[in-house]
């Protein structure tokens, strides 16, 4: 963390340990800093809520598991966003819950008289896709946008009443608006680029970024030395890395990825990527033939698309909320994580032959990616609300929590002999992306690999990764931000 001065080209440490951040400064001169944070999503951090005399001191940790907060107008007390498995909590005063949602909330950022607090409304997690909204301190919520294919990045505007955000209706190429509390949007600013609103002064003057953000794929195999790019457009999201390694399914989400995004497959010796379709991708079939993807217009329904020639067939009806499919062996049918509209996330069962679609946990539980053991499918890798990973037998029984893989790491694949689970660790710009071998019954772990990308400039930390069973070959997502810093002035 460094701070600089207005028409200063020259910047200072502040001295605070990696993976800190600044939310919010008080109208005292106090800050509010999130420490030790670590990647919870996509496009979120959690971490210690501290607060810091902004010249000197150190930092008086507050609250842990906090993803954002901001200072109320008399500096005070903060609202703060807090992280809870399966949730997220906008709170004022700290224990108050004022709203509640099973995506996640962005910009907490009070009303200059601090009677409502404003916050980007994300429905869903893993996606920056969201609208404007704002609560009263009664917990009254009121959209005031549409929304926005990408949108990170808001503060009020003292001098004239309205909130400004940065947004874009496709892709993530955000530009500067303004709305009001009766909900009029205008456009500010554009630039080539996408940008990202910081603060906005008292006398109106704009802190925002103008950044080239991507979202960039590659793999590392024992058959060949160093890093091997896969990237294909501007936001290249892993989907799935095939059992034998040779082929990688992914999602475009950005730009050339469309509104609806699109489903790609691509060979891992580097030749062209062949676009299946619009959707997010999410498994390959055992026998590599065809994929599950996810279509936004059709409800988020989920179909099978033929990875060669053959027909698309449309799996679920839509009327759930469905992530993290993963497949039966022989590719007989499908798993999903499926929410109802008020209701936690369960894990359901849909097979090929036609029958209805069943549930086969109580809410409160999600499906790990490849999650069915490979003995014929005896057992399925599931997480529960405390985040322990749990087997649970495919035709009913108790479960078997599984030792030595924490909250903070991802059930990525099966090993072949059924006994271990590779479990997946997210890197952050400091420390390397993990993969580790864990033994089902003992807890056991081996280091499996662990990697940084060979071009570290503007690395802002990984997305996802993927290991073939026999653990020689991985692929990943990570993303890179090259940005400058502006000061915008007479906007409007």
């Amino acid at each position: 963390m460094f701070a600089t001065r207005a028409g200063s080209a020259e910047s200072r440490s502040l001295g605070l340990p990696p993976l800190s951040d600044i939310l919010a400064i008080s109208s005292s001169g106090q800050s509010a800093i999130l420490l030790e944070s670590r990647s919870i999503s996509a496009f979120e951090r959690a971490g210690t809520l501290a607060e810091m005399p902004l010249e000197s001191g150190a930092p008086r940790e507050i609250l842990n598991d906090v993803t954002a907060a901001d200072w109320a107008p008399d500096g005070k007390q903060m609202a703060v966003v807090r992280y809870q498995p399966g949730k997220q909590t906008l709170e004022y005063p700290i224990g108050k819950t004022l709203h509640e949602t099973q995506g996640w909330i962005g910009n907490p950022r009070f009303s200059p008289d601090g009677k409502r607090i404003a916050f980007i409304d994300h429905t869903a997690r893993n996606d920056d896709g969201g609208a404007v909204a704002v609560v009263d301190l009664a917990g009254n919520k009121k959209d005031l946008t549409e929304a926005w294919s990408s949108i990170r990045g808001m503060a009020w505007n003292p001098t004239r009443d309205e909130i400004w955000f940065t947004a874009s209706a496709l892709g993530a190429s955000r530009g500067l608006y303004a709305v009001n509390l009766s909900g009029k949007s205008l456009p500010v600013a554009a630039v080539p680029g996408t940008m990202t609103l910081f603060d906005v002064a008292k006398d109106g003057r704009a802190l925002v970024a103008e950044a080239n953000e991507r979202v960039e794929m590659a793999a590392r195999s024992k058959d060949w030395t160093g890093e091997r790019s896969l990237s294909w457009l501007d936001w290249t999201l892993l989907a799935d890395l095939s059992a034998d390694g040779k082929t990688v399914l992914f999602t475009e989400g950005g730009e050339g990825g469309g509104p609806d995004y699109a489903t790609y497959v691509r060979k891992i010796d580097g030749s062209p990527a062949v676009r299946l379709g619009e959707g997010q991708a999410f498994e390959l079939s055992p026998d590599g033939r065809w994929c599950v993807v996810a279509r936004s217009h059709n409800g988020g329904a989920l179909f099978l698309v033929p990875t060669g020639a053959g027909e698309l067939r449309q799996l679920t009806s839509g009327n759930l909320t469905v992530y993290g499919p993963t497949w039966l062996p022989g590719g007989i049918g499908v798993l999903y994580s499926g929410r109802e509209n008020g209701h936690k996330a369960r894990v359901y069962l849909k097979k090929l032959d036609g029958s209805a679609e069943s549930a086969l946990t109580p809410e409160g539980f999600t499906v790990a990616r490849h999650g069915v053991s490979p003995d014929s499918g005896s057992f399925l890798a599931i997480r529960g609300a405390e985040k322990q990973l749990v087997l649970v037998p495919i035709k009913g029984g108790d479960g078997q929590a599984v030792p030595g893989v924490d909250a903070n790491e991802i059930a990525i694949q099966w090993a072949p002999d059924g006994h271990s689970i590779y479990a997946y660790k997210y890197g952050t710009p400091t420390s390397p992306s993990r993969i580790s071998e864990v033994d089902i019954k003992t807890g056991k772990r081996d280091l499996v690999k662990a990697w940084m990308p060979d071009d570290r400039a503007g690395y802002a930390g990984f997305d996802i990764g993927q290991i073939t069973p026999d653990g020689k070959t991985i692929a990943y997502s990570y993303t890179r931000v090259l940005g400058d810093l502006y000061l915008v002035e007479a906007a409007r």
